[in-house]
């Protein structure tokens, strides 16, 4: 598992935080990461996520233009459920290890 633990005491930070947890809670998609706890620590707002690891992008133009598709799925699946990722870039899209392994999206 993944812990991501909110460093900023602010109200606004601390609300965007429990957003976040409450969405990865909902979202039961595979493009995105396991959801399993929420919670406080010490006075320490956290949540658990599965972990995931970067993995290399695919070499044939084919495989990189349905890689790009997958992402962009995942951002629209966001989209619909009236979230916006403010955070996309490459180190964010990582890939779950499976067979075939589509990308997915982290915070």
């Amino acid at each position: 598992a993944a812990v991501k633990v909110l460093m900023r005491e602010d109200e606004k930070s601390h609300k965007r935080f429990e957003r976040e947890a409450k969405l990865l809670f909902e979202l039961k998609s595979v493009l995105f990461p396991r959801f399993y706890s929420y919670g406080e620590a010490n006075g320490v707002a956290y949540f658990a996520m599965e972990l995931l690891e970067p993995g290399d992008l695919p070499k044939s133009e084919k495989a990189i233009v349905e890689f790009l598709e997958t992402v962009s799925d995942g951002v629209a699946e966001l989209h619909v459920k009236g979230y916006i990722h403010r955070d996309i870039k490459p180190r964010n899209i990582l890939w779950k290890r499976r067979i075939s392994p589509p990308p997915v999206i982290s915070s």
